[in-house]
């Protein structure tokens, strides 16, 4: 049958700590809820005691289990503030009434709590100890090597195990007190500390506490701190990790719209080139000499804006060089002429460029440069050929004999005679 816990009034005479020879007592720092000048306003030698509360994973003599959740709400309540310490408990008849606060109470106000600390699995308060007969007893335990326990008050569910322990539900921290060593049912190693504590402009300072060196820390607690330690370590260094992978793939996509652009542009370039064209050495060179290019500039040069210009460069160059391949194809058909005034020659002009714009119709989007003569002989054949008669004879008329009538000088001759001239323009 299982039995249903209880709520109970619990007083837990829990652990006792020794001045020396057990684990030394870290730095446990003042609450932030604590203001220490007006808690020890008139006190000339404020007067602080470190020492163990709590471990978690013990059974005490009265078999009480300290697990995670105890221990944590007594160091939880400690953090809130306001947690006291009496010389001893109340008795059960005062409990409803009585509020220590004096020497001559029966259960006098000791101290209060105003830090705690976990190491490892050990929980450590410091409780600050107002002038009268508790601060001289406890110095003259200091200094006798004495032992000073700690009994916690309050309520809780008490649920009782099978084996005869009792895990503590719901516990509410009353107060937490100093008790005679003798009746701790919970014994620790470590040391206690009495130290004093004097607020400056930027810290505490402590005194009357002995100088510890990595050889006082016991091992467990070093492997702790070490543990501890690289996590940290790993932390720090998976942040800086991702980071770094964030800039790595910040860079590749970078460079992927880069090579997209560049990739737009060797298209182009192959257009123009012709497909056989070996782009690795085209690039390779363009590369070195953007290379040599932003020595001279200084390093600072926009390889992609260099590309495109290059690109741009190379267009205007196969255009001009197209352009130029027609026009010497059209010279070709009139190299030839003889052209003696400037109205025969602006004439001549005139043919030569709606034979070139023929040409360039009939090419298209065609820019190989080896069709060009091909294609100026065609449109010759299909057309033009008859203008050119049509342009001689235009230009012949009735001078086309030399010394004619009113000496006047023809507009156009022929290299030899007429027929000859005829036959070199197929006539």
């Amino acid at each position: 049958m299982e039995i249903a816990p209880t709520l109970q009034q619990i007083h837990e005479y829990m652990l006792v700590t020794q001045f020396g020879g057990g684990i030394p007592c870290p730095t446990v720092p003042t609450l932030p809820v604590v203001d220490v000048d007006a808690l020890t306003a008139g006190d000339d030698d404020p007067f602080f005691v470190t020492l163990q509360i709590s471990e978690v994973g013990r059974v005490s003599n009265n078999s009480v289990i300290y697990d995670d959740e105890l221990v944590s709400i007594i160091e939880n309540t400690i953090r809130e503030g306001g947690v006291q310490a009496l010389m001893g408990h109340l008795p059960e008849s005062e409990i409803s009434t009585a509020f220590p606060h004096s020497d001559n109470s029966s259960t006098p106000l000791a101290g209060f709590w105003v830090g705690v600390t976990r190491v490892g699995e050990i929980l450590w308060g410091k409780a600050y100890v107002p002038p009268g007969n508790v601060r001289t007893y406890i110095r003259q335990l200091k200094a006798t090597g004495g032992k000073l326990g700690v009994s916690f008050f309050g309520k809780a569910y008490v649920e009782e195990q099978d084996d005869g322990t009792r895990r503590l539900q719901n516990f509410v921290l009353d107060t937490l007190d100093f008790a005679p060593h003798n009746r701790a049912s919970l014994q620790l190693a470590g040391d206690f500390e009495v130290t004093t504590e004097i607020q400056t402009e930027n810290k505490d300072e402590e005194g009357d506490v002995p100088e510890i060196t990595i050889n006082d820390v016991p091992q467990q607690i070093r492997e702790q701190i070490r543990q501890e330690a690289l996590r940290e370590t790993q932390a720090t260094e998976n942040a800086q990790r991702v980071q770094e992978l964030e800039i790595q793939v910040q860079t590749q996509e970078e460079t992927i719209s880069e090579m997209r652009e560049h990739g737009r542009v060797v298209t182009e370039i192959h257009a123009f080139l012709g497909e056989d064209a070996d782009i690795v050495s085209v690039v390779r060179e363009m590369y070195e000499t953007m290379t040599r290019l932003a020595e001279i500039l200084g390093g600072d040069v926009n390889i992609t804006t260099r590309v495109e210009e290059y690109h741009r460069n190379i267009q205007e160059m196969e255009q001009e060089r197209f352009q130029h391949a027609v026009t010497s194809a059209v010279a070709e058909f009139t190299k030839d002429w003889v052209v003696t005034t400037d109205t025969a020659r602006s004439k001549v002009e005139s043919f030569k460029t709606d034979f070139e714009k023929s040409v360039l119709a009939e090419m298209g989007d065609n820019r190989d440069q080896s069709k060009v003569a091909e294609v100026a002989q065609q449109v010759w054949d299909n057309g033009k050929q008859v203008i050119a008669e049509s342009v001689r004879d235009s230009l012949m008329g009735p001078g086309a004999f030399v010394g004619g009538q009113g000496g006047q000088t023809p507009a156009w001759q022929p290299a030899s005679d007429g027929d000859t001239a005829r036959a070199k323009l197929g006539l």
